[in-house]
C-alpha cells in the first residue's frame, strides 16, 4: 500500500507541472483525434492519458501531438550503423512540429491491431563515422499488433512516458531519439518480461525509471550511452534474481553512471552478450560463481588497447548448462540463446584471475565442448584451470598464450599459438584430429606449427587420437608425440619440448621442419631404430649422453658414434662427433667420416686441420661459431660443398692457411675463394698460438685474440694502434709487429 501511495503522489506531483491535462477514453480504436478534439485543441495539450483500445491511427495522433517526426536516427551497433529516417505516416494539415505534448500516460490503454501505419522507416548505412554512404536499402511501414509496443511507437518530444499495463512485448527502440534530451521519466509495466533493444539508448537527462519486478531479459543496447540527471532513482534496489539475459552492449559507454548500484550480482545470468557490461564498474567483485551459464560475451579492448570491462575476479566457478533457460518464457530470448554455443569471450575476465573451474552439466544432452575466443586468457600468468575429464575446450588463436602456470589442457582442436609460452604445461589432451592449418583459409603451414608451441618447456605428452579411420587427414598421437597424417603417411609434427630423454625411432625420420626445434631440455639421446639423425643434434644444446641400441648399424665409443665395421667390434666411418665432447681448440679431421659428422657449434674450436689425403668435403662444420683458422695441407683444394664451413665463411677475419704457392688455386676454387687465403710463409711466427694475423692490402686482420688488447708497432718501434678491434687499417706498407697477450707476430704489408 505504501508503494502504491508513493507512486500516486509521484504521479500527482508530475502532473502539477503540466498546464493542459486531458484524459481520453477511446471506445472505438482509431478515434483518438476525435476524442481529443472534443476537449481541446490538440496543439495546446501538454499532458495526455489514454484509456481504451488504440490502433495505428491513434498512435499517429499522439505522436503528432508530441512532435513525433524523427530526424536521422542511429540504430544497431558495430562500425556500420543503420540510420533510420522516420516520418509520421500519412499527410497532415498543419506543421507536425506544432504539438506540445510532454506527458504521455498509456497505462490503461490497450494496443490493438489495425488502423493506418503510424510511421514509415527508411534505412540507410553509414561509414562508421556517422556519414551516410547509402540510403533507401528498404523502407518499412510500422503497424500495430495486439498488446505490442512497436518500434518508434512512443517517439516524440516527451518528458515522461508510461507504457501500457496490458503490453506483453516491447519491440526495439520504442521511444526513438527525438526525446534524447527531453525524456526524464519512464515506466515499464510488470506485464513485460524483457526490456527491448535500445530502450533508453542515448537518453541524457533521466531522473526516474520504473521497471518490472520480474524481469527475464535486457535487450541489446537497452541502456547504452544512457546518462541521468541529478537525484536519479529506480523503483528497485537491484535487478531482480529472475534476470537471465543481458544483450550485446546493454550497458555500453556511459551507462555505468546509472547502474553500478543495481548490478552487483550476475550469478543468475545465463547469457551476457558482447560488450554487455562494458561500462559496469565491478571493482568490488572478488569472485564469480555462475551455476547455469551459456554465453559470456566478448569485451575486447578498444582501438587504443584499453580494456572495456575490468573486474578483479581472482576466482571463477562456472557451470555451463541450459537448465536455467527453462525458467525463461520469452521466445525471442530462448531462440537467441539456442543459437549460441557454450562460450567465453575475450576481455570478459582479466589477468588477475588465478583459479577457474569450468564444467558442463549434463554433457550428454548439451554437448561436451566450451568455446573460448581468441586471446580470451592471453597472458593470464597465474591462471590454473580445472575441467572434468571428457569435457573439452574449443580454442581459437592465442586463447591461452602466456598462461605460465597452466599444467594441462583438453582441446577439441589445435589453433595457432593456443598454448605458446605455457611454460608449466605438461599434458595436452586432444579430442579430435582437427588443426587450423589450411593455408588458403588460415595462412599457416604445417611447418609453422612448431612455433605455436614455443616456450612449452615442460610439455611431456600429447594424448589423443591414435589413428585415423579411412582416408581422413589430421593429427594423430603415438608414444606422447604429435604426428600429422596427410592421408598417405604420418610425419612427426612435434616432439614434446619438455622431455629430457629421447628414444629416437625410425618413425621420427619422416618429420616436419621444426619438429625438434625447441627440444633444448634433452640430456640423453638413444637411437632405437633407423638412421642416426646427426643434423638434429644441433637442437639438443644440453645433451650429455649418446647411446644406440645393439640392433642398429652403429656403435658408440666414448659418446662418439661410428658405423659398425665388418664385425661388430670394428669401427667404420665416423658418424657423429657430439658437441659436448669437444673441449679443445684444434681438430684434425680423420680420413673416414660421413657428411655432417661435425654438425655442432663447437664453441671452443678455433682451428681445424685438413690433411692432404682428403680430396672431398661435405657438410664439414657448417655451424662452428668460433672457428677462425682452417689449415689445408694439400696444394690442390679439396672439393667443398655449399654447407661446409658456411658459418665461418660469413665471419670476417677467418682465414685459410695453405702451402706456399697454392693460394692462387684456392682463390679460384668454389667456396674457398670466399675466405682470406694466406700461405705458410706469409706470416713469420715469433711465438706459436691460436692467434692468426693476416693482411688484405693495408687492412690488418687479427683472429683469435678473444677480446684481448691488440698493440701494433711499425718496424721503427712506433705504436700505430692499441685496442680490441679485429681489423685495423694501417697507415702505409711495411713490416709491422702485432702483440696480443703473450703472442707476438710479425707481418709484411704491401
Amino acid at each position: 500500500m505504501k508503494r502504491i501511495a508513493l507512486l500516486a503522489i509521484l504521479a500527482f506531483t508530475s502532473l502539477i507541472a503540466y498546464s493542459k491535462y486531458v484524459i481520453v477514453n477511446v471506445e472505438i480504436p482509431g478515434t483518438l483525434d476525435y476524442e481529443v478534439a472534443k476537449q481541446a485543441d490538440w496543439k495546446t495539450v501538454d499532458s495526455l492519458k489514454v484509456i481504451g483500445g488504440i490502433n495505428g491511427t491513434d498512435v499517429r495522433t499522439y505522436r503528432r501531438m508530441g512532435r513525433g517526426r524523427e530526424p536521422a536516427i542511429v540504430g544497431g551497433s558495430g562500425r556500420h550503423h543503420y540510420y533510420i529516417y522516420n516520418e509520421i505516416a500519412g499527410t497532415y494539415v498543419g506543421n507536425t512540429t506544432e504539438g506540445k505534448l510532454k506527458y504521455l500516460d498509456l497505462s490503461e490503454a490497450n494496443i490493438v491491431a489495425g488502423g493506418d501505419a503510424y510511421a514509415t522507416a527508411v534505412y540507410a548505412v553509414s561509414d562508421g563515422d556517422e556519414k551516410i554512404v547509402s540510403v533507401g536499402g528498404h523502407t518499412k511501414d510500422c503497424y500495430t499488433e495486439d498488446n505490442v509496443v512497436g518500434s518508434l511507437m512512443l517517439s516524440g518530444e516527451f518528458s515522461e512516458v508510461i507504457f501500457p499495463n496490458s503490453a506483453t512485448r516491447i519491440d526495439a527502440w520504442p521511444i526513438g531519439s527525438i526525446a534524447w534530451e527531453s525524456l526524464k521519466k519512464v515506466k515499464v509495466p510488470d506485464s513485460v518480461r524483457v526490456l527491448p533493444e535500445m530502450l533508453l539508448w542515448g537518453f541524457e537527462n533521466l531522473e526516474y525509471i520504473e521497471l518490472p519486478s520480474v524481469l527475464e531479459g535486457i535487450g541489446s543496447q537497452a541502456f547504452s550511452c544512457t546518462n541521468v540527471g541529478f537525484g536519479f532513482k529506480m523503483n528497485i534496489e537491484k535487478f531482480p534474481e529472475s534476470l537471465r539475459y543481458i544483450g550485446a552492449g546493454a550497458f555500453y559507454e556511459g551507462s555505468y553512471r546509472i547502474f553500478d548500484d543495481y548490478l552487483k550480482d550476475i550469478s543468475n545470468l545465463v547469457y551476457i552478450g558482447n560488450n554487455a557490461l562494458q561500462s559496469v564498474d565491478s571493482r568490488s567483485w572478488t569472485s564469480l560463481r555462475m551455476p547455469s551459464v551459456v554465453y559470456l560475451g566478448s569485451h575486447k579492448p578498444d582501438e587504443y588497447g584499453r580494456r572495456q570491462f575490468y573486474n578483479p575476479w581472482e576466482i571463477a566457478d562456472l557451470t555451463f548448462s541450459r537448465e536455467a533457460c527453462k525458467s525463461i518464457t520469452d521466445t525471442r530470448i530462448l531462440e537467441e540463446i539456442a543459437k549460441k554455443p557454450f562460450f567465453i569471450g575475450q576481455g570478459f575476465f582479466t589477468p588477475v584471475l588465478r583459479s577457474m573451474k569450468v564444467r558442463i552439466d549434463n554433457p550428454e544432452m548439451y554437448g561436451d565442448t566450451i568455446c573460448v575466443e581468441s586471446k580470451a586468457f592471453k597472458d593470464f600468468s597465474e591462471l590454473n584451470l580445472e575441467i572434468p575429464e571428457g569435457q573439452w575446450i574449443r580454442s581459437e588463436e592465442s586463447s591461452f598464450e602466456g598462461c605460465a602456470k597452466l599444467e594441462s589442457l583438453p582441446l577439441s582442436k589445435v589453433s595457432r599459438n593456443v598454448v605458446k609460452g605455457c611454460s608449466s604445461l605438461r599434458t595436452l589432451n586432444l579430442k579430435t584430429s582437427k588443426i587450423d592449418t589450411k593455408e588458403e583459409e588460415y595462412g599457416y603451414r604445417l611447418e609453422d606449427v612448431a612455433g605455436w608451441f614455443e616456450g612449452c618447456t615442460s610439455l611431456q605428452n600429447f594424448n589423443g587420437p591414435a589413428e585415423l579411420v579411412g582416408a581422413k587427414v589430421g593429427l594423430v598421437t603415438k608414444d606422447g608425440c604429435l604426428f600429422y597424417n596427410d592421408g598417405e603417411k604420418s610425419r612427426l609434427l612435434i616432439y614434446p619440448w619438455g622431455r629430457k630423454n629421447m628414444d629416437y625411432t625410425e618413425d621420427f625420420a619422416n618429420h616436419y621442419d621444426g619438429a625438434f626445434k625447441y627440444c633444448s631440455e634433452i640430456v640423453a639421446f638413444n637411437l632405437k631404430s633407423g638412421d642416426f639423425p646427426v643434423r638434429e643434434m644441433l637442437n639438443f644444446p644440453n645433451l650429455k649422453s649418446v647411446t644406440v641400441e645393439p640392433s642398429t648399424r652403429y656403435k658408440v665409443i666414448d659418446d662418439i658414434v661410428y658405423e659398425k665395421g665388418w664385425t661388430d667390434e670394428e669401427c667404420g666411418a665416423l658418424v657423429c662427433y657430439p658437441e659436448y665432447r669437444v673441449s679443445f681448440e684444434t681438430l684434425t679431421i680423420e680420413n673416414s667420416w660421413l657428411p655432417y659428422a661435425f654438425y655442432g657449434k663447437y664453441p671452443t674450436l678455433r682451428t681445424v686441420i685438413i690433411p692432404r689425403t682428403i680430396t672431398e668435403i661435405k657438410g664439414l662444420l657448417p655451424n662452428a661459431e668460433n672457428l677462425l683458422k682452417i689449415v689445408c695441407e694439400s696444394t690442390t683444394p679439396p672439393t667443398l660443398d655449399e654447407e661446409s664451413l658456411q658459418y665461418t665463411r660469413k665471419k670476417f677475419g677467418a682465414i685459410v692457411v695453405v702451402p706456399k704457392g697454392a693460394s692462387s688455386n684456392y682463390k679460384k676454387a668454389d667456396y674457398w675463394k670466399e675466405f682470406n687465403i694466406i700461405e705458410y710463409d706469409s706470416v713469420d711466427d715469433v711465438a706459436d698460438g691460436a692467434v692468426v694475423v693476416a693482411a688484405d692490402g693495408r687492412m690488418l686482420m687479427v683472429a683469435g685474440a678473444d677480446g684481448q688488447r691488440i698493440d701494433v708497432f711499425s718496424a721503427d718501434g712506433r705504436q700505430v694502434y692499441s685496442g680490441t678491434d679485429s681489423s685495423v687499417e694501417l697507415p702505409q706498407a711495411g713490416v709491422y709487429v702485432v702483440r696480443t697477450g703473450a703472442v707476438v707476430k710479425k707481418i709484411a704489408v704491401r
